[in-house]
């Protein structure tokens, strides 16, 4: 492999963000961050001294330190102007994406050994002009000098094997369960052409609700050991970050565990310990997955499509490795191939499929899906403080240049939007270019 002109693949995403690449033996590959992980918190942390910390770091001095001074979910605000304000300094989402995709391309470049400059960015289906334009000027800010947008249920399919020319016609249903947003996109594929049908979803959707509601699980529980209501048990923002930050650990083990046990230690010095087990999770977070199982149905009965002319159920997003997701599924369409793989690495790995031919094929027309509209937000009662560490994870201390791999500050200002591009065909087995592509969207209730 040349690795002076690797071309990569990037699943820029809402609480976790992933690069990857084709191997030696042209597969895609994630390549792993500096701490030995696939995917990188989609957090920004700014320290007093100036310092810029990433991923797993960040999240790390949000929990033990100051959870104001570290920016998440920024992808739901590209394209806005929203701003994050720190220090007297406002940082554009174009300011904290171009950090986040700073630090995905600088690990790739000393673990590969190459100088990355050509990159696929993954958006969702229905990210309008400014959306893509926002995603594209990051990448060009992070040092990239080419970048190409590629709709995130296209690169799903891709990832999962459809699209050859000579493969016929299929029609696929991408299920999307992320971080912070849920979409699904019916995509009807003719060869390596992909046609988007039907597309719709939540906005704030995602698995940080399931951790919201862990989270009310244990601080319920933590109350009851004090003999108090929820409502009365006293948190202050580092005891809720922390607690947050073990609900979603504790989400992922109990997608392998039928149970889970943490500790407690409070900063007024109560300590304790509690279990939750999977169904006590699973009841509690009944009312999420049927919301999405009914955005599911809502988009195909929209189009009148029968879900009998499904070829396949596409699960991606991380949160869709929890066991009840395929359950539901299952159960509301019984006749249908419900298929999860690698659900936090396939749209990374289908951007970078897509990425090793894309460059020399025609940009062709964009034509924005609308946006789903927003969920309804939890009562204030029910939610924890929303600038806790929902995007937390565990991250092993690392000596020398690893452990304390910061940047300075990134500049405040932002360049003009450079333009957009998009895609509608899959890595060819001839030279032809990419066709264009109309979509078609259902219009959310």
């Amino acid at each position: 492999m040349d690795n002076s002109s690797l071309k990569v693949g990037i699943d820029l995403g809402t609480t976790y963000s992933c690069i990857a690449y084709l191997n030696n033996e042209g597969k895609p590959e994630v390549c792993k961050n500096l701490y030995g992980s696939d995917t990188t918190p989609s957090v920004v942390y700014f320290r007093e001294d100036g310092d810029v910390l990433v991923g797993e770091t960040a999240v790390d001095e949000s929990v033990a330190f100051d959870p104001e001074r570290a920016s998440r979910w920024v992808k739901s605000h590209m394209g806005t102007d929203w701003k994050f304000s720190v220090d007297g300094k406002d940082y554009t989402p174009v300011n904290i994406s171009t950090v986040i995709l700073k630090r995905l391309i600088e690990d790739i470049d000393e673990l590969q050994a190459t100088h990355v400059k050509r990159a696929v960015i993954t958006c969702p289906a229905y990210f309008g002009q400014r959306e893509r334009d926002a995603t594209k000027e990051a990448g060009l800010e992070a040092g990239l000098e080419d970048v190409k947008i590629l709709n995130e249920p296209t690169a799903a399919a891709i990832s999962f094997g459809f699209g050859h020319e000579g493969d016929g016609k299929k029609r696929v249903l991408v299920y999307d369960l992320g971080g912070g947003t849920f979409d699904v996109t019916v995509l009807d594929i003719d060869g390596n052409r992909f046609t988007a049908v039907a597309t719709d979803g939540e906005m704030r959707l995602g698995g940080m609700m399931w951790d919201e509601e862990l989270y009310n699980l244990i601080t319920k529980k933590i109350a009851s050991s004090y003999g108090l209501s929820a409502d009365e048990l006293s948190l202050n923002p580092k005891d809720s970050g922390r607690l947050l930050y073990d609900a979603e650990r504790h989400k992922k083990r109990l997608s392998s565990n039928v149970s889970v046990r943490g500790a407690f230690n409070m900063e007024d010095g109560r300590r304790g310990s509690y279990s939750v087990t999977r169904k006590e999770f699973e009841d509690a977070t009944r009312p999420l997955i049927t919301t999405t199982v009914d955005i599911v149905k809502r988009a195909l009965e929209t189009k009148n499509i029968d879900p009998a002319t499904i070829d396949a159920f596409l699960l991606v997003g991380g949160s869709s490795k929890m066991p009840q997701v395929k359950a539901a599924l299952s159960e509301a369409f019984p006749n249908n191939s419900i298929q999860v793989f690698d659900p936090d690495q396939s749209i990374a790995k289908g951007a970078a499929l897509f990425s090793s031919y894309c460059f020399d094929a025609p940009e062709p027309e964009i034509i924005p899906v609308p946006a789903p509209a927003p969920a309804a937000a939890p009562s204030a009662a029910a939610r924890p403080p929303r600038r806790c560490p929902l995007s937390a994870v565990p991250s092993p201390r690392r000596s020398g240049r690893a452990a304390s791999r910061s940047s300075r500050s990134p500049s405040p200002s932002r360049r003009t939007p450079t333009g957009s591009s998009s895609t509608t065909s899959s890595p060819r087995r001839s030279a032809s270019g990419s066709p264009t592509r109309r979509r078609t969207s259902t219009s959310p209730t």
